[in-house]
Order: C-alpha cells, then sequence, then structure tokens
C-alpha cells in the first residue's frame, strides 16, 4: 500500500454513507385549465370571438380563436404555453397571443402585427371572454365616445395632477405634435362621426403618439369619468401612470403587451 496516503479523507460535497436516498420530489404546478369554450364581451356583435381550448397537457394547450370583423371570419390555431399558473402565451415569429385567467374573465391581449397570425389588421385580437352569455354593445350608439374628450377640464386637471411636471409637459408635446392616426382594428366613430381608437377591455377612447426626435412613444387612454391610463415608453424606459385605483398595480391588457414587446419593464408612477 502506499504509505503517504492518510487513513482517512474527506472529500467535500460528497457523501459516501451507505443509509438510502431520499426520493427526489419535483413541485408540480396547478395550472389554471382554460379548458372549454370562451365567448369576447362587450363589444360589437360583429366583431365577436370564440376561444376554444383542448387537448391540455402539462404545461400547454391547443386552441383555437376564431375572431369576426363584419361578416368575414378568420381562425388561428395554436399550442399555448403556460408561463403562471393562469397566464398562457402562443407565439408566431416575432408576435405572440397572451391568454390570462382573471376571477371572472379570459383576458386575451397580442404584441405585433397581425400577418404574423396570418390575418389583416381589421380584425381584433385582443379582448375580454366569457364562458357566460356575452353582452354585445349597440353599433348604433356611438355617443359613449368622444375624441375631443382629452380637452375636457376635468381630464386635464386629472392629468396634471396625475403626471409628473415633466411627463405632463411631454404628454402636451406629444398630443400637438405626434399624434397618430386612428388604427384600423380599433377604430370606431365617435357621436361627432369622427374615426377614434377604442380599448376593448376598458371601453374608452385610446389615443397613439411618437416624437420622433427623442424616439418617445405614448399611448393614453382616457375614460368618460375622466379615468386616465397613460404609458411613455423609449428604448431605456417605460412609466405608468394611472388615477384609477383599480389599475394601481396592474396595467391595462395593451400596456401588458407593449410592456412584454418591448422587453421592459413598466416602472409605475
Amino acid at each position: 500500500s502506499d504509505s503517504s496516503r492518510p487513513e482517512s479523507a474527506t472529500v467535500v460535497g460528497f457523501d459516501d454513507s451507505d443509509e438510502d436516498e431520499p426520493e427526489t420530489t419535483q413541485t408540480t404546478v396547478a395550472y389554471v385549465s382554460l379548458a372549454g369554450k370562451w365567448r369576447r364581451t362587450d363589444v360589437y356583435e360583429s366583431q365577436k370571438a370564440t376561444f376554444t381550448a383542448e387537448a391540455e397537457e402539462d404545461g400547454s394547450f391547443s386552441f383555437t380563436l376564431k375572431i369576426w370583423s363584419d361578416d368575414k371570419t378568420v381562425t388561428i390555431t395554436g399550442s399555448a404555453v403556460y408561463v403562471s399558473e393562469n397566464t398562457a402565451v402562443y407565439k408566431e415569429s416575432a408576435a405572440s397571443i397572451t391568454f390570462e385567467k382573471g376571477s371572472q374573465y379570459l383576458s386575451v391581449y397580442h404584441s405585433g402585427k397581425n400577418k404574423a397570425f396570418g390575418i389583416a389588421e381589421d380584425f381584433v385580437i385582443d379582448g375580454k371572454f366569457t364562458q357566460k352569455t356575452p353582452k354585445y354593445i349597440e353599433k348604433e350608439d356611438t355617443a359613449e365616445y368622444d375624441y375631443q374628450i382629452y380637452q375636457t377640464g376635468e381630464v386635464v386637471k386629472a392629468l396634471s395632477d396625475t403626471l409628473s411636471a415633466d411627463d405632463y409637459a411631454l404628454y402636451r408635446e406629444m398630443m400637438s405634435k405626434g399624434l397618430k392616426s386612428p388604427i384600423a382594428y380599433e377604430r370606431t366613430l365617435d357621436k361627432n362621426g369622427k374615426k377614434v381608437n377604442v380599448d376593448s377591455e376598458l371601453n374608452a377612447v385610446k389615443y397613439y403618439a411618437h416624437l420622433s426626435g427623442n424616439a418617445s412613444d405614448m399611448i393614453f387612454i382616457c375614460s368618460n369619468d375622466a379615468k386616465i391610463y397613460v404609458l411613455f415608453y423609449d428604448a431605456q424606459e417605460m412609466r405608468y401612470y394611472t388615477n384609477d385605483k383599480k389599475y394601481a398595480s396592474k396595467m391595462p391588457a395593451s400596456f401588458q403587451a407593449v410592456e412584454k414587446a418591448s422587453h421592459l419593464k413598466a416602472v409605475f408612477r
């Protein structure tokens, strides 16, 4: 034998005891089942949609999303992967669709262009879905929307009270210089017959603005009762403001989609 070898040695990180090793247990995530048929609610009947989830496996499920636009229909099929207990994501090229189960509704929102899913831009993907009987908005009733609502005294005060001084100045500049035209799939007519974007989740007027000089973007949602939701973002930072207590700790779904697509984490102000 080798006389230089010690009679005993300890090797760090190794247990050579004869006791049986305990069995390794894996933690199983209890995903919320989205199985069944869901119908989009609180939209025009001409923009109805159905979402059907089936063939659930551990961590994923297959689905069919059928969307109407007046008398036209399209269908998106695929497999969504759970990213948390109640949220699953379907990815296609540089675009994605997120399905998030809340206490009452299934929220569906997307990032990227519709063409990534093989459908035209006038088809609305986003919205809230129910397994109960959906409610539809009367198409003739457009008086609830007013493109000029951002100019009312109540909204101006809400903005000046809620935004920081710098961001209120930025908001005013963007609304005067960078306001974008209505987006096709969100467009409807206001009480004066003017084209306006409407957020499907909040059922409120939505504005988009962009300043090319400093590459800043803004999305501003404004309800009839002066609830405001503002998202500023550029290549480095994303800032979120609201005076709605219900959304103080969670952004509207359309803002969340921008956050995911931009690979930024919104700072709540």
